[in-house]
């Protein structure tokens, strides 16, 4: 059985269809968001984005706001282009391996599960520790961090290059990953 090679020499670089979706849904929306809140000067967008679409613990469940579990993970910090462009490389590199094992539609689902449970997560610890969520939390990366786990797990022996560079397999890269994730946020 050949083992895959998501990031090494030869790769197929084309995102699959429902990863090249989500690539283009979480690009238009922060592009979208950008441009109404940044050179429109529409502040009523920006406090629509703040107030309304971003995950705010508290809000979300004590205020009834329960779409925020899922409208958090499409929107992205519009004053860090790094935070879309860092998900989004994940996605690119790691989210065709799966979607070409489960199918479109199951990958989809997976990534959208793992968004809701990762806003679940946030909310939990919100509570627990609300001086870390007082700004309210946006981004993929609780799904993005789903995708890169269960890469892990069901493509273990996989080689991916850290950094673009080191040649490691994807049972180790993903607490590589965790540990990045917790310094990040810590």
């Amino acid at each position: 059985m050949r083992t895959s090679h998501p990031s090494g020499p030869g790769m197929d670089l084309r995102p699959t269809p429902m990863v090249l979706r989500l690539l283009i849904a979480n690009v238009v929306i922060w592009l979208l968001f950008g441009v109404l809140v940044n050179l429109a000067g529409q502040q009523w967008v920006g406090d629509l984005f703040s107030e309304q679409l971003t995950l705010r613990p508290h809000e979300a469940l004590f205020g009834l706001k329960i779409w925020q579990l899922l409208t958090y993970s499409w929107l992205h910090d519009l004053g860090a282009a790094s935070h879309l462009i860092l998900n989004m490389l994940f996605l690119f590199f790691v989210g065709p391996a799966l979607e070409k094992r489960w199918g479109g539609r199951s990958f989809l689902s997976f990534y959208i599960w793992a968004g809701l449970i990762a806003g679940a997560v946030s909310c939990l610890a919100g509570l627990a520790l609300p001086s870390l969520f007082g700004t309210g939390v946006v981004g993929a990366s609780g799904a993005i961090m789903a995708v890169f786990a269960a890469f892990s797990l069901v493509m273990p022996e996989a080689t991916v290059l850290l950094f673009f560079v080191i040649p490691v397999q994807a049972k180790w890269v993903i607490w590589i990953v965790v540990a990045i994730d917790t310094v990040v946020f810590v």
